[in-house]
Parts: structure tokens; sequence; C-alpha cells
């Protein structure tokens, strides 16, 4: 999909490391998803409602931890620790690492296009 939409910032090497990071979610989301279907009856139930929830709680600690992370709320400390303790949720790790790698690509991009931004980033 990355490759496909040909996004500047998941180009080249950078679309090996997204391809790493999708191969570490498969290997952490298996085990999390094993351990907790012993919670319920069914093995097919609970991957189902496994995977719905952690959709839901994946996205919604991305959204929060983007909004408390805006400097004008002045909540920066709260996103913070909440980034830390949202890390063992496997979609939160994935999407929070992809976020990341686009911020840093167009900070890096920033600091080489515009000499006064430069001065700045280092």
């Amino acid at each position: 999909v990355f490759a496909c939409f040909d996004v500047p910032a998941f180009r080249g090497t950078r679309l090996g490391i997204v391809a790493l990071i999708l191969g570490l979610f498969a290997w952490s989301g298996l085990p999390f998803m094993y351990i907790w279907s012993f919670f319920f009856r069914t093995p097919s139930s609970a991957f189902a409602r496994l995977s719905m929830m952690l959709i839901f709680l994946g996205l919604g600690a991305l959204v929060a931890v983007f909004v408390l992370n805006i400097p004008s709320l002045g909540f920066s400390s709260t996103g913070k620790t909440l980034k830390i303790a949202c890390c063992f949720l496997p979609n939160y790790a994935v999407g929070q690492a992809v976020l990341d790698m686009f911020y840093n690509y167009n900070y890096n991009t920033l600091c080489q296009r515009n000499s006064d931004a430069a001065k700045s980033c280092e």
C-alpha cells in the first residue's frame, strides 16, 4: 500500500523500514492475541472480539496522544505519559511508528530545504 501511493516519506530504504515495522507488528500481535484468547470460550470469537477491540483501542489511543501533544493545549506531559502507557497495544505501536517516521521525514526535509529552518534544526 505504501509503495502503490508513492508517498515520499516511505520511498527507497524507508520502505524497507516500513516492511520491518509491519513484520514486527505481526510478530507481536499473534502472541498478544494468543494470550488474551484464554479469556474467551471459543478461539474464533476471541479473535474477532480482540481484533475489533485492538482496532478501536489502538486508533483511539493514537488520536488521544496526537491531540494531547498539541503544545497550545498544555497537556504535553499527559500525552507523553499516555504514549508510554499505550505501547503495549500492537496496533497503537505500529501506528505510532509509522507516524513518527512520517514526522521525522518531514522535519528533515524542512531542515534541508530552508536555510532559516536549518539554523533551528541544529
